[in-house]
């Protein structure tokens, strides 16, 4: 479990387990996956927080596509900003629902099948997210698919999963 914030895990039901996890010795923190825990007890990393350009993750969770939902630390410099960063699956080469559409930095990683785009730049810390999906997200507010998140400001703050991106909903 992370240093800095409670342990997030996520189970999808047909993807696995996934659990936000932090390793005190070599400092980081990664996304961890579970295919079928019940019948393998090794898990797989996804992704190391340090290939997004995070010092920390702070939380995560994932769709029913399977897109990873990541926040945490980014520094440049002497400034810090908290970021909320999206997760794709690479299909080869490609980067599926990343095109020229979607705002935010996109990268291909140097390591893993995930492409990844900067969803939210900027923000309060996230100590938690929840994906809003399915039919959960028939009924919300209106506002659809997205991310649910507890910032340090003690607000929930909404991230709708659509283009073009609309601004957050604070809750």
């Amino acid at each position: 479990s992370s240093s800095s914030s409670p342990p997030s895990s996520r189970n999808t039901g047909t993807r696995g387990l996934y659990c936000l996890d932090y390793d005190p010795l070599a400092g980081t923190s990664a996304v961890l996956r579970w295919q079928n825990p019940d019948k393998s007890p090794a898990a797989q990393t996804e992704v190391v927080c340090s290939d997004l350009g995070l010092v920390d993750c702070t939380a995560m969770t994932v769709n029913l596509a399977g897109h990873i939902f990541v926040a945490g630390q980014q520094t440049v410099g002497n400034a810090t900003s908290w970021e909320l960063v999206k997760l794709t699956e690479r299909l080869g080469t490609q980067c599926p629902g990343q095109d020229s559409a979607e705002t935010g930095a996109a990268w291909n990683l140097s390591s893993g099948n995930y492409c990844g785009r900067a969803y939210a730049t900027n923000r309060p810390r996230i100590y938690d997210l929840i994906v809003i999906d399915g039919t959960q997200a028939n009924g919300f507010q209106g506002q659809g698919p997205g991310v649910l998140a507890l910032e340090e400001t003690n607000q929930v703050t909404f991230y709708a999963d659509r283009q073009p991106l609309a601004a957050p909903v604070v809750y």
